[in-house]
């Protein structure tokens, strides 16, 4: 799917993503029975598939490069392994009925979050190569 569209587009959507995420109303989503954590909108478009950052997280791409979500495999076996400040955000998921305080503390792992992907986008697309 990386051919096609362009990096640089995909690139152009990152830098936007925070707000995307914000604007599309994107939810958190923990499935405990696959480890598989879930960011994305509401509903996925039809188009939409899995773009592979890394070993453990995707996008959901659509073919004109519009990041849907992000998918994360694993994400307490592997995921929160090597990333333990995520660990609290794992919690708030798990939680029934939010607190204020809770959905703000939610939103803050949120934006972390989208933060730690962007990075590691740029580790596999360095601004040289796209």
């Amino acid at each position: 799917m990386a051919d096609t569209f362009s990096k640089k587009l995909i690139a152009q959507y990152f830098s936007n993503l925070p707000y995307v995420a914000e604007n599309n109303k994107w939810k958190a989503y923990y499935d405990e029975e696959l480890d598989n954590f879930y960011f994305t909108s509401p509903k996925l478009s039809k188009e939409s598939s899995l773009y592979s950052l890394n070993n453990e997280i995707s996008l959901y791409l659509t073919s004109k490069g519009v990041v849907e979500g992000i998918f994360i495999e694993y994400f307490t076996s592997n995921f929160l392994q090597h990333e333990k400040a995520f660990s609290k955000f794992l919690e708030l998921l798990k939680k029934g009925k939010k607190s204020e305080e809770k959905k703000n503390q939610q939103s803050i792992y949120e934006k972390a979050l989208i933060t730690h992907v962007m990075t590691e986008f740029q580790k596999v697309n360095p601004p040289a190569n796209i």
